[in-house]
């Protein structure tokens, strides 16, 4: 069963912690290390889109 990663990103301290969790994430399904960083990229726009927009 595959793993949920749950960040809250209620401010912006969090933004780090989503990209983090990003990070463990890809390198846990076994993602290169260009992926890896391009799913990190992914996370930490989608967390500050989320403090921006919501």
């Amino acid at each position: 069963m595959p793993r949920v990663w749950d960040v809250p990103v209620h401010d912006s301290t969090r933004v780090r912690d989503a990209r983090v969790a990003a990070e463990h994430a890809a390198a846990a399904a076994g993602l290169d290390e260009q992926r890896t960083s391009a799913a990190a990229l992914v996370a930490t726009e989608l967390a500050t889109n989320l403090l921006k927009h919501a």
